[in-house]
């Protein structure tokens, strides 16, 4: 039971995920003008179906690319009147960054058998004469690294979040006139997430608001939007073909994707 509804999730993934950036781009207004997002179904189905499928075969070597697909998927199917979006990226960096996320997740593997060893010689010691305090030693230890472990691997993902948003802002342009840029630093990014998990946790939920506006605080300080013509000139255009903007949105998904 379990397996197949996990199988028809899947199926169902990237016609979910399609949805939710149709209902998020028309739920983005610019003077009066919504984006639109305009991805195909077959399109999606390459960028989280076959993309995702060919990582997990592959035991993540094509994760970058897969990343990179998406992204893509995300940056070009967004339109706002006549413009359309475009992705200037290229895979290289995704494999930069997936390389550095790969690398924080070895140093917690590392530290795992660096807490291990060193519980079993301080606790228990090599000479296998304390096998009560070796126990002790053992489970401490395996405990600890694995809590840095699992630290080390959120670290590493929102990382690879952050970095990615990086780089696609400062690679995307929508109808060849508009650029977007991003001055953020990506460790900084996961320094305010961590904080902000931190303080969620010890005020109990108490704080969410503060982070959530901290975050975006920092992001829409350090986000750009250059254009070389004025945005009225796409919304004059579109505004002759209502027809293109009369499509309702069918599902509120609340899948969080974006850049």
């Amino acid at each position: 039971m379990v397996g197949g509804l996990g199988a028809l999730f899947a199926l169902a993934y990237p016609w979910l995920v399609r949805q939710s950036m149709r209902f998020q781009a028309r739920s983005t207004v610019y003077r009066g003008l919504p984006f639109r997002f305009s991805g195909s179904l077959g399109e999606a189905y390459v960028a989280y179906g076959v993309a995702n499928l060919v990582s997990g075969l592959s035991g993540s070597l094509a994760l970058p690319w897969a990343w990179f697909m998406q992204r893509r998927y995300q940056a070009q199917g967004l339109e706002y009147g006549t413009a359309r979006g475009h992705f200037r990226g290229s895979l290289g960096p995704f494999y930069l960054i997936g390389l550095a996320g790969f690398a924080l997740t070895l140093l917690g593997v590392a530290l795992v058998a660096a807490l291990a060893f060193g519980g079993v010689t301080l606790l228990g010691g090599l000479d296998g004469l304390d096998f009560e305090g070796l126990s002790s030693g053992l489970i401490i230890a395996i405990v600890g690294g694995y809590l840095a472990l699992g630290l080390l691997y959120g670290l590493a993902w929102q990382y690879v979040r952050a970095a990615s948003m990086h780089y696609v802002l400062n690679h995307f342009e929508l109808g060849g006139v508009v650029r977007t840029g991003a001055t953020f630093r990506p460790w900084r990014l996961v320094w305010i997430g961590v904080t902000n998990t931190l303080a969620r946790i010890v005020s109990l939920g108490l704080l969410t608001p503060w982070a959530v506006i901290r975050t975006n605080r920092y992001l829409i300080g350090h986000i750009q939007v250059h254009s070389l013509t004025s945005l009225d000139d796409f919304s004059a255009a579109q505004s002759q073909s209502e027809s293109a903007l009369g499509e309702a949105a069918t599902e509120l998904l609340d899948i969080n994707i974006g850049f």
